[in-house]
């Protein structure tokens, strides 16, 4: 799935990573600069809906603090339908009460957000859904502004509360750095048709025209970068955004980028997101370049399993009551998973597709016993469908969808929560049939059984 450099999130840096199978070394991936709240909280924070107490009936409590029916149904509501179909409620459930264990820790410590900080944080999120309109998206979430001024406060509140509590205790230090570069120089080389560049975006014409000037009568690219560009991600880091393909760009940028050469700085380019200058960086990235890079995905690496630490210390000394059942609203809903006639099992949820085409994915990672043979059987099974399926394999630990040629800028959020959702133990290879048939860990003897039953699965859902 391809993602532009001119749609880069501000709150997001571009991260050079590996990609593995043919013709595929590495990716730029993503690292947000405080902590990926969507990698280490799951996707509660982005649905959001305004909490209602009038009239209402709570469904749990949190230390007393209760979670009302109201909340919860306009949250499970607002999800796309995908993840309706996936998503238990309980789980739904579950992930608020997370949300509101970090939020009364965060208020014992405190931790407060700004007029100044909200209205900043606004700002940045509206640049990163550019071109759409913040009117657009908030009718696609079928959330209102007020709530997601809300959702947006409530995220850099735990973003503050989790720095403060988990990152302040996590060192990197340049030895681990300089190992993990040294035994990933791949990761940092272009490949044939990739090219590495930094940016500079701003708002007006006008500024973008007297930057080019100050940069063409000597001044550093990379602290102008830092002290003008809007994407404050990149800016942080000079601007660097990595590598990149042609195809990642959209027009005109593609054109220029891939005509400059290295050191070479763009004329001024406009993008969805304001008036771009774009520098080609060496093909290679050195390891002074590299090096917060990695620290950023490190940290990150890290900070995952210390979160899940962190919420069972504070589960286990809360007080939680769960004050409803969803047993038999879902037993109505969704029959017993059972067999179809394969290895695959029924999962009783609505199908899902993506361009109107039943969506099938294939998850593994590069160090599974198992996901080379899957991944194998899994692209000779699919490329029978062309052009009646939409297939993607994902490579959990490179961020990379095999069944592409393009780079990747990492597992988008909506992919990730999908797997979290419908595999909860993270089993992998994991598969999925249009959300109808799916199947988790080595459950073949031979790659010749493997391909017949991924084919059989595909043909239930294009006939």
């Amino acid at each position: 799935m391809r993602k532009t450099t001119n749609e880069t999130a501000d709150k997001e840096i571009e991260l050079p990573r590996r990609k593995q199978g043919k013709g595929k070394r590495k990716i730029s991936g993503k690292v947000i600069t405080l902590v990926s709240l969507v990698v280490l909280l799951g996707i509660i924070l982005f649905f959001a809906a305004r909490t209602l107490t009038f009239g209402d009936k709570a469904i749990a409590k949190v230390n007393g603090e209760p979670i009302m029916e109201r909340e919860f149904q306009q949250r499970y509501a607002s999800l796309p339908t995908e993840y309706r179909a996936l998503i238990p409620q309980e789980a739904l459930l579950e992930d608020l009460i997370k949300v509101k264990l970090l939020l009364q820790e965060a208020k014992k410590q405190k931790i407060a957000v700004s007029d100044g900080e909200a209205s900043e944080s606004m700002q940045s999120f509206e640049r990163s859904i550019a071109p759409l309109s913040l009117q657009e998206f908030l009718a696609q979430r079928k959330i209102t502004e007020e709530a997601l001024v809300q959702e947006l406060r409530q995220q850099l509140i735990l973003a503050k509360l989790l720095n403060a509590t988990l990152l302040a205790n996590i060192t990197i230090n340049d030895d681990r750095l300089q190992a993990y570069y040294q035994a990933n120089k791949n990761e940092f080389i272009a490949d044939p048709g990739e090219v590495q560049i930094s940016h500079i975006i701003v708002k007006d014409k006008s500024t973008a025209e007297t930057l080019l000037q100050r940069i063409s009568g000597g001044e550093n690219f990379g602290a102008l970068a830092e002290e003008y560009s809007v994407d404050k991600a990149s800016a942080a880091h000079n601007g660097r955004l990595g590598f990149i393909t042609k195809d990642q760009l959209a027009e005109p940028l593609a054109s220029a980028v891939f005509k400059l050469k290295e050191g070479e700085v763009s004329s001024v380019l406009e993008s969805a997101r304001g008036f771009q200058l774009i520098r080609r960086e060496p093909d290679t990235m050195g390891f002074e370049d590299a090096k917060e890079f990695i620290r950023q995905k490190l940290l990150l690496d890290t900070m995952n399993g210390a979160l899940q630490v962190y919420l069972a210390q504070l589960r286990g000394a809360a007080d939680i009551e769960i004050l409803t059942s969803f047993t038999a609203k879902e037993d109505k809903q969704a029959q017993a998973p059972k067999a179809y006639g394969g290895s695959f099992m029924e999962t009783g949820k609505e199908a899902c597709k993506s361009g109107g085409k039943p969506l099938v994915r294939l998850f593994t990672t590069t160090t599974c016993k198992g996901c080379s043979l899957a991944g194998e059987a899994f692209a000779k099974s699919v490329q029978q469908f062309s052009g009646k399926i939409e297939a993607r394999h994902w490579q959990l630990n490179t961020g990379d969808n095999l069944l592409t040629q393009q780079a990747e800028k990492g597992i988008p959020q909506d992919e990730i929560a999908f797997f979290s959702a419908a595999n909860p133990k993270k089993t992998v290879p994991f598969y999925d049939f249009g959300c109808k048939y799916s199947g988790a860990g080595n459950i073949f003897d031979t790659a010749g059984e493997q391909e017949q039953e991924i084919t059989a699965a595909i043909l239930t859902l294009v006939g």
